[in-house]
């Protein structure tokens, strides 16, 4: 792994300088008695092709022969697993040929929906939610890598822990497209459609975007890497009504008569926070955030809806009608994945 590590680190270095010549790297540790060196020789086609991921030419295949293509090609791409410092969930370096050799395939096959899986050393009874969260961060983190190396595709990230008992590894794969259907948000066509009528329509896809919630590591403003996907369909949807101001609410767990000053700012904070990771995403709507503690009595969540601009700098909220109802629970508050599909249905201060 180290000399792995120390080649790669040549090569980046080398493409600082301008260098475009496609570099392959390959650590030998100490199978040479060659001591702490750097060697780089041109390789011959044979090499190469003992290397390198080679994709056929797909002309004339059927779809479901090219999803069957690309699963085994990722398979090969990442047979090898990825070497992770424990708890950690930094790329090594050792891992980067493998993440361009994914990107080299998700260029070719760049319309199909990709998830991206993390997983972590147990058994799968053994499981538990920080090695759920360790894993997600890990398969983002390699997103990341496979996108560094230019690969367009969309790649959705899930954490599986220790659940399925593979140990530290990274999955890739063609999601399934029942599973893609199942949590795609279809955004209507709102041409010719009234400014109320498509504030409507944004409420309603804001409001199953939000489905799953948004949540926060404890008493932290910290967004958990689990919901990436969630703040990916939110900035999907609000990219298509760019024109549309939009209210975001923090909400705190606990009830109306325990709000306080510190959970009003806790839940203001978080609004921003949702606010910056949007804007991070590519939204360029105006966005208002609110911190409203556990005045509701929602729970740990985030509410957004359509808004418009009042001309001081504030907003006023835009009605909706949505069919997304929830429930208080015995101590009055909602789950934030409840109170997220209810959002457009709430009343405002």
């Amino acid at each position: 792994r180290l000399s792995q590590a120390r080649a790669e680190a040549v090569r980046a270095a080398v493409r600082l300088e301008g260098v475009k010549n496609n570099i392959m790297c390959i650590g030998e540790g100490s199978s040479q008695g060659r001591g702490t060196v750097v060697r780089m020789v041109a390789m011959s086609p044979e090499e190469l092709k003992a290397q390198d991921i080679l994709i056929p030419d797909a002309t004339g295949m059927s779809n479901e022969e090219k999803e069957s293509l690309v699963n085994s090609l990722l398979e090969k791409a990442l047979n090898t697993n990825i070497d992770f410092e424990p708890n950690s969930h930094a790329v090594p370096m050792s891992a980067m040929q493998a993440a361009r050799n994914v990107a080299l395939i998700l260029k070719a096959f760049p319309s199909f929906l990709i998830r991206c899986e993390g997983h972590a050393k147990g058994q799968p009874q053994e499981n538990n939610s920080a090695k759920t969260k360790l894993s997600h961060l890990r398969a983002e983190a390699f997103k990341a890598a496979v996108r560094s190396e230019g690969a367009p595709a969309e790649i959705r990230c899930k954490g599986r822990g220790s659940e399925l008992g593979l140990g530290v590894r990274v999955r890739m794969f063609v999601l399934d497209p029942s599973e893609a259907a199942r949590d795609f948000i279809e955004i209507p066509t709102t041409d010719g459609l009234s400014k109320e009528a498509r504030a409507t329509v944004l409420n309603e896809c804001l409001a199953k975007a939000l489905t799953k919630g948004i949540t926060f590591e404890p008493n932290s403003i910290e967004i958990e890497a689990t919901v990436s996907e969630t703040i990916l369909d939110i900035s999907r949807v609000l990219k298509s009504f760019s024109e549309v101001a939009v209210r975001i609410e923090g909400h705190t767990k606990g009830k109306p008569a325990d709000n306080n000053g510190a959970k009003m700012r806790l839940s203001q904070a978080r609004a921003e926070a949702v606010k910056t990771a949007l804007e991070k995403a590519g939204v360029q709507n105006q966005m208002h955030c609110y911190g409203q503690g556990c005045s509701h009595g929602l729970g740990m969540c985030v509410r957004m809806i359509a808004a418009e601009d009042s001309g001081d700098g504030g907003d006023v909220a835009v009605r909706a009608e949505t069919p997304a109802t929830a429930s208080p629970g015995p101590d009055g508050t909602l789950s934030a994945a409840a109170a997220a599909a209810a959002a457009a249905d709430a009343d405002f201060d």
